[in-house]
């Protein structure tokens, strides 16, 4: 089944990036971040809500935009008056 595949290599990956990364380095680097921002107010906000994702590739479909740049597509949103949440 493809989420047992998901979960297995989900798991993985994380085994590797904490064997990289201590995680002293990553509460150092939550600590730095900008405060949380409001998403339930966002959505009662009484302008257009609008949740979207973004997703490079599907685990079930492959590649869906290989080349996409993130960055190019937050700053056009962060222009766009996007209040923006990351995750």
């Amino acid at each position: 089944m493809i989420l047992d595949r998901i979960v297995e290599s989900t798991k993985e990956l994380l085994a590797e990036r904490k064997a990289l990364i201590p995680l002293s380095t990553v509460r150092g680097l939550a600590a730095e971040q900008d405060a949380p921002r409001n998403f339930a107010g966002a959505l009662r906000n009484r302008s257009i809500s609008l949740i979207a994702e973004v997703k490079r590739a599907s685990p079930s479909k492959g590649p869906l935009r290989p080349g996409l740049s993130v960055s190019s597509l937050v700053s056009a949103g962060e222009v766009a008056g996007c209040i923006l949440f990351g995750g």
